[in-house]
């Protein structure tokens, strides 16, 4: 028999395992309940994704709701489609920031859904909001989606990651502003926004890291203190937004800086003019030292890039291609370099020999300029390889067009002599054919590189 002593051994034990074994399944908080429940009102679910969303079950085991193990309280609100419903499984209806009202939410993602509406309610003070938010993707929802009082997400200041690719914010003119609010921020994607402006009274956002400002209308010249916004910015996306003139002097304080796009606008000049003084290039491109990757692709630059760019030893993406840039290709370029992408430039002299003893390198393009002589029979030594579709090719002609006095293997004969590229179809379509890969391929690792 067990003696009274060890019945209340026995007994203690049991209520220790019964409070280990309760320990991380608390409930819901009723309040955090009520406030998703309003949340899903004005959601649209034609395919029944939220159909755990009910009254009648624990919040906590909702789809797309985590909660916190001890607390019960709701720390992040995932909707975003799996990868493979993304098609076909979106939520429609509006994004409704009562969201905000869940105290110790700190993760939110609405990406890659339909909805076509953001309500943002007025401060009630006194309401407690989500104050430790520090994640928050509405990227890539209907395309007329919009926010009228982007002022109202600036209250959240423990965010460092924002991503509102894809949502129009056209009729924001102070937007630089109101980002510059966010003391913790990191990480700004604005991608597709339909921006048209940028304030010249600008304010420094001290901690931004990355900042993509890609497919917006911006149409002028970039206000001379853009970049004093901040130094520690290590990726700047400005590809494809109507910007025009020369690129403003404050570029060179870019320190930290690993991948600057700045691909199809209508930038002229030279890149010494960026920088100042002919006499001050080495010492300025070298503040640069992090540089990963540089896309210039299509613009109207010119002057002399490849003698600064040699100097940093970190590029393995260099795409000048579709400029006007000159000069001859130094034979000290950077020895990480992966891809070289330099057609439709005026690049003249001969292709060194050391091009080709870059041991990562696997894509050039060559195409379109004023080389001459012969190429250097250490192509042959190349090992890696490029990919065309589904199959795996060496560098061929297609690199090399468009030089009129360039000639030797992989060409047949010197292209002084046929001078087919321009006016025989079918070399025609061998061309784009390289100038598609070009441009897909130097996108795609350009982009990767970013995050090495």
């Amino acid at each position: 028999m067990m003696t009274f002593t060890s019945q209340i051994l026995m007994l203690l034990l049991l209520l220790l395992s019964s409070i280990i074994f309760n320990k991380g399944v608390s409930t819901c908080n009723e309040k955090d309940q009520r406030t998703l429940l309003i949340f899903k009102k004005g959601i649209i679910d034609h395919f029944g994704r939220l159909s755990t969303w009910s009254s009648e079950e624990d919040c906590c085991a909702w789809k797309g709701v985590q909660c916190d193990n001890n607390t019960g309280r709701v720390t992040k609100l995932d909707l975003s489609p799996p990868y493979e419903e993304k098609t076909y499984n979106s939520l429609e209806g509006e994004i409704n920031f009562v969201f905000l009202e869940l105290e110790f939410l700190n993760y939110v993602d609405l990406r890659e859904n339909e909805f076509d509406m953001i309500r943002i309610q007025p401060i009630h003070y006194n309401v407690t909001y989500a104050s430790k938010l520090r994640y928050l993707d509405l990227s890539w929802n209907a395309y007329d989606i919009h926010i009228d009082n982007i002022h109202r997400v600036s209250e959240l200041s423990s965010l460092k990651y924002l991503n509102l690719n894809g949502v129009d914010l056209h009729k924001e003119t102070d937007w630089l502003q109101v980002f510059s609010m966010f003391p913790s921020l990191l990480e700004l994607y604005l991608k597709d926004c339909n921006l048209n402006y940028i304030s010249p009274s600008l304010k420094y956002i001290t901690s931004l890291e990355t900042l993509d400002l890609s497919l917006n209308n911006f149409n002028f010249e970039l206000p001379k203190g853009l970049f004093n916004l901040t130094k520690d910015i290590s990726y700047l996306d400005f590809s494809s937004s109507k910007i025009h003139g020369e690129l403003p002097l404050s570029l060179s304080n870019l320190v930290n800086l690993t991948y600057l796009d700045l691909s199809y606008n209508q930038l002229k000049g030279s890149i010494p003019s960026w920088i100042g003084q002919l006499g001050s290039i080495p010492r300025d491109w070298d503040n640069m030292k992090y540089l990963i990757d540089i896309n210039l692709w299509s613009n109207r630059l010119a002057g002399e890039a490849l003698i600064h760019l040699s100097n940093l030893k970190r590029l393995r993406v260099i795409n000048l291609g579709k400029n006007q840039f000159s000069g001859m290709i130094p034979i000290n370029l950077p020895q990480k370099l992966q891809v070289i992408i330099l057609r439709d430039n005026q690049f003249e002299g001969n292709i060194p020999a050391q091009v080709f003893n870059l041991s990562s390198l696997f894509h050039l393009d060559l195409a379109h300029n004023n080389l001459s002589g012969s190429i250097p029979q250490s192509v042959y030594n190349m090992t890696p390889m490029i990919i065309v579709g589904t199959q795996l090719q060496s560098f061929d002609a297609s690199s090399y067009n468009g030089n009129r006095e360039l000639c030797g293997a992989p060409l047949k004969k010197c292209i002084v002599e046929e001078d087919l590229t321009r006016t025989n179809p079918s070399m025609k379509n061998e061309d784009d054919d390289s100038l598609r890969e070009s441009l897909y391929l130097g996108l795609g690792v350009g982009f990767a590189a970013g995050f090495w």
